[in-house]
């Protein structure tokens, strides 16, 4: 049978067809209506908002319990493409059966969704700026110069910062560290110069305010640079030849090969994305990342620059690719447009809540550059680290989407690598990047520094740590919905950590620290080591049942890893009760309300609840 008689017997059917066309999502039943065959095996519709999709011929459905193997295959006549666990993807042979089958299943079966695999609409959130101030790249003969009188008048444990609290251009001979520190801010904002912001195609001056950066040179003195740590940088493509990047390994999801290399010279947004979370240090060329010896797997999990479109198969075998291979962090520089459906949402909190062996992790997006007050589609989600842009002084970049589910800012507006020779966005191989994409992995890059420091925290531990450690950014009130936002920048040393966590519509949480989140991490590690709670792990813990236990402590407790079997406990501390929960959702909740439970007091009472089992 060819194209156009398969397409127009999915017509006849379609029009046919008596029974509402739909699926449920969330236990809601949805209504597809204008099914038009636009492929063999696509079909075009408009969901009850009035926008138009695709979907498959592909089912995805979860299962609440264990079903024999080859239920689903024999009693619907399916063909198993993917399973992970208890979810699976199945492929129909009619694609006019994929909305009655969903409604069907769903109804009849023990499962927690079956949908379409809907075709998505993918985004990078970059700026394309005109150039502007071009990146001259240094000299070969100019490189042995600064190596040679690195070698003859600095040691390598000297700090990136010289005395003049300026950055030490000599001792890693990167060229980040060769150019003005206005070009990389990021790292260290020295204050006092004017640099360039941009919004709607025109460049407008800004005065940098001092310490306006996360203090990351701090920490890369000190050895920590992301070792051990594993980031997949999720994206269109990566050059795979760059001096400068390195990778442990790769995947292209969309043909199932290893090659993610470019194939437009216009696609530099992947290869920029992965220079800011790791590129090489100490190497003489091009700039330094924030956890340069990270391992970066490079997952071309998007489409190729020609296209836009993912199918739902595709997206949720990135993060499920992720869980196998251990995988840390999954850095997304990029958004759908079309609404998060059941089944990518579920794949996204099945990682963060599996990853590292249960203890969670962490899936971070860029939150968008419209400039309005509605993050992006996945930057919103509960359990995604969402992150905006700022600029030198410490205001959001105008472009920067922002609002109540904005968690942090950090820097944009500065020099990042580019594709090789003249290709990529400048012709020099490096060049000032814009746009919330680059700020999101300076927060990638921060988790895999902390991570390094202390591997035992959990995804909850990294929230409070980030979320109290931050610069505050952001403090004012609104003049209007959009812009002209007044700030007061406070880096008063009396008022360090954002300890009660105050939230700005405009940076979140604000701007992320490098060093103080190491230091917290540290200390989170010396307490633990340090602090006794045998008595209620091995002892007390061991003794609990179903439903209420009510449980005295001896010694303070700070491991609330002892308590990842239960359901929340309750302990009331200076006349207050506070919770913890190792459900991500409901400790969440707590932290919002400002109940969310760090310490338990020695000779404390508390109150654990246990589910059946």
């Amino acid at each position: 049978m060819n194209l156009r008689i398969a397409i127009i017997l999915t017509t006849l059917l379609f029009s046919n067809t008596a029974f509402a066309q739909g699926y449920y999502n969330k236990g809601r039943f949805v209504t597809l209506t204008n099914l038009k065959p636009v492929q063999a095996n696509v079909i075009s519709f408009t969901n009850e908002t009035g926008k138009n999709g695709k979907f498959s011929n592909r089912i995805i459905l979860k299962t609440l319990n264990h079903y024999p193997k080859g239920y689903f295959e024999a009693k619907y006549q399916l063909k198993v493409v993917k399973n992970y666990g208890k979810v699976f993807i199945f492929e129909l042979s009619e694609i006019d059966r994929v909305l009655a089958l969903c409604k069907l299943i769903f109804e009849t079966e023990a499962v927690v969704y079956v949908q379409p695999s809907f075709i998505k609409k993918i985004i990078r959130h970059n700026i394309q700026q005109p150039k502007r101030k071009p990146v001259v790249k240094p000299s070969m003969a100019a490189g042995k110069q600064h190596r040679a009188r690195r070698n003859g008048t600095t040691n390598d444990t000297a700090s990136m910062l010289d005395q003049q609290n300026s950055v030490n251009y000599w001792k890693y001979f990167d060229d980040v560290f060769r150019y003005e520190d206005e070009s990389f801010w990021q790292f260290h904002n020295k204050g006092g110069f004017v640099t360039q912001a941009f919004y709607l195609d025109e460049y407008f001056d800004i005065l940098s305010f001092e310490d306006v950066d996360s203090n990351i040179l701090q920490v890369i003195d000190r050895g920590i640079t992301g070792k051990g740590v594993r980031i997949a940088v999720v994206d269109s493509s990566f050059e795979m030849t760059h001096p400068d990047l390195h990778f442990s390994d790769t995947f292209n999801f969309n043909e199932k090969i290893k090659d993610v290399t470019p194939s437009s010279v216009a696609d530099y947004h992947g290869t920029t994305v992965a220079g800011v979370i790791g590129a090489n240090r100490g190497n003489n060329y091009a700039v330094m990342g924030v956890a340069p010896d990270a391992y970066m797997i490079a997952f071309n999990g998007l489409f190729e620059i020609e296209d836009d479109e993912i199918f739902d198969q595709s997206y949720i075998d990135i993060f499920y690719k992720a869980l196998a291979l251990n995988i840390d962090i999954i850095h997304c520089s990029w958004s759908t447009t079309s609404a998060i459906d059941e089944a990518s949402e579920d794949a996204i909190n099945t990682f963060i809540k599996e990853a590292r062996g249960g203890k969670g992790g962490f899936v971070i997006f860029s939150a968008g550059n419209d400039g309005s007050t509605s993050l992006s589609n996945e930057s919103a989600l509960d359990n995604v680290i969402s992150v905006g842009a700022i600029e030198a002084d410490g205001t959001r970049s105008l472009y920067s989407d922002f609002g109540e589910k904005l968690d942090l800012v950090a820097a944009s507006n500065f020099v990042g690598i580019d594709l090789i020779g003249e290709n990529g966005f400048e012709e020099n191989e490096m060049g000032f990047v814009a746009g919330t994409s680059f700020a999101a992995p300076i927060v990638s890059g921060v988790i895999a520094l902390m991570l390094e420091t202390n591997p035992d925290l959990t995804h909850d531990d990294v929230l409070h740590i980030l979320y109290s450690t931050t610069k505050q950014v952001g403090a004012g009130q609104y003049r209007n919905s959009t812009a002209n936002y007044v700030y007061s920048y406070d880096i008063d040393d009396s008022t360090p950590f954002n300890t009660l966590y105050p939230k700005s519509p405009e940076t979140g949480y604000g701007l992320i620290d490098a060093e103080k989140a190491v230091n917290k991490a540290l200390k989170y590690k010396e307490e633990n080591a340090s602090t006794s709670s045998d008595n209620t792990s091995a002892t007390l813990l061991a003794s609990v049942k179903v439903g209420w236990n009510f449980i005295g402590t001896t010694n303070e407790i700070v491991d609330f890893k002892i308590f990842n079997n239960v359901s929340i406990i309750w302990c009331f501390v200076n006349g207050r009760w506070l919770g913890y929960s190792a459900n991500l959702d409901y400790a969440k909740s707590l932290r919002e309300q400002n109940k969310l439970l760090l310490t338990i007091p020695e000779n404390s009472g508390i109150w654990v609840y246990k589910d059946e089992i």
